[in-house]
């Protein structure tokens, strides 16, 4: 008898570590301002590129982060950009960084490190698709998944401002950064 009674709670201990590891997957979701607009001024010959960039931090040492989708809104609520695992559109790689040659895939963030989106990633140094107007105040929506803890997971954004030497896609030629002002991205 005593065997049964071991041997029901020994499954009963798998059954409870089985569903967990199954729910084990915690989500957030979190929201951010931006801006993508070119700013010229031709009565002293410069332009500014203003645009944005999106940071995952993943603070746990054991789990990565999986950033599942970031949706991007115009001024005006228009989707300009929504990209991920959770859609059709992967993220275009990060070119400030290689992995083997290669431009840096975001979607997955390994313990302890950071990767970063730049609004200059997707679009280039031109204007976001429904007009440069409607980029000077972006809304950012970025989900993502993790088996850790998801508290330890930190979304912020920078907005910086460079001269525009010349602009592409997907890149154009900077020269000097003006500003740079960092925030928090607010759970949802």
């Amino acid at each position: 008898m005593k065997g049964l009674l071991t041997i029901g709670m020994v499954m009963a201990g798998v059954l409870t570590l089985v569903s967990v590891g199954a729910a084990g997957v915690r989500s957030g979701e979190v929201g951010c301002g931006g801006v993508h607009a070119v700013r010229s001024n031709p009565s002293i010959g410069l332009s500014e590129m203003f645009y944005t960039s999106i940071a995952v931090r993943n603070h746990n040492t054991l789990e990565s982060v999986t950033i599942q989708r970031i949706t991007i809104r115009d001024a005006f609520g228009a989707t300009v950009f929504d990209g991920g695992p959770a859609t059709s559109t992967p993220f275009p790689p990060n070119r400030d960084f290689s992995i083997s040659g290669e431009p840096l895939d975001i979607t997955v963030v390994p313990p302890s490190t950071t990767h970063y989106l730049a609004t200059k990633d997707i679009w280039g140094d031109s204007p976001i698709p429904s007009g440069n107007q409607n980029g000077n105040s972006l809304t950012i929506n970025l989900q993502f998944s993790t088996l850790g803890k998801s508290d330890l997971v930190f979304v912020s954004v920078s907005n910086i401002v460079r001269q525009l030497v010349s602009p592409g896609v997907p890149r154009g030629i900077e020269g000097e950064e003006h500003t740079r002002v960092r925030s928090e991205c607010i759970s949802l």
